[in-house]
């Protein structure tokens, strides 16, 4: 019986290393990041890492976690996507809705602007604006004839001249009461004299 269990043993160690030798090992097969020549001088583009997150934004619309998640499983550095992608919403190539989904507004991608020229080219835009605003509040026109050497402003709407009307005796008295009317009299009469 012994033998019987020893050789059944040794069978069934023998199939598991059979099944075991025979079967291919599976390993998960992960995107190889790219790596940078040695030889290659210092800010020169080895990949494309723009034009692969325009792609990528403009073919699978996500949010911004599913789009740094996708890049990332492609080998791209995750800083340098979620700058890009800040870039890219800054200078209108890519947009953000309500739901925090990125879509591409451009049909091709565009190369961007670099900061410096995206900002000089803003603020220039801000200087005409502010001069077409202060063109557009200057309307009046200032004549300066050469006898007086004087400006002369012309407006639109001259300003209504105010006079002060002159009081008839009528309407002082109509304007006072009993008691001041008396008091009027008596200065008047005080003033002028005359019997009382």
């Amino acid at each position: 019986m012994t033998s019987n269990l020893g050789e059944a043993l040794r069978a069934a160690l023998m199939t598991k290393q059979l099944t075991k030798d025979t079967q291919p090992e599976i390993k998960p097969i992960l995107p190889a990041k790219p790596v940078r020549p040695q030889n290659l001088a210092p800010g020169r583009i080895i990949n494309n890492v723009n034009r692969a997150t325009f792609y990528q934004v403009r073919d699978f619309p996500g949010t911004r976690t599913q789009v740094l998640d996708a890049m990332e499983a492609k080998g791209f550095n995750r800083g340098s996507v979620t700058s890009l992608i800040g870039m890219m919403l800054r200078q209108k190539l890519v947009v953000e809705d309500s739901s925090g989904v990125l879509r591409s507004i451009a049909k091709d991608y565009v190369p961007l602007k670099n900061s410096r020229a995206y900002a000089r080219a803003a603020a220039a835009a801000v200087k005409e604006k502010i001069k077409a605003e202060k063109a557009a509040a200057r309307k009046k026109v200032v004549i300066v004839p050469k006898e007086t050497r004087r400006p002369v402003s012309v407006q639109t709407n001259p300003a209504p001249v105010q006079t002060n009307p002159v009081p008839t005796v009528d309407s002082i008295l109509n304007s006072l009461n009993i008691t001041q009317a008396r008091a009027l009299y008596d200065a008047l009469h005080n003033i002028f004299g005359g019997a009382k």
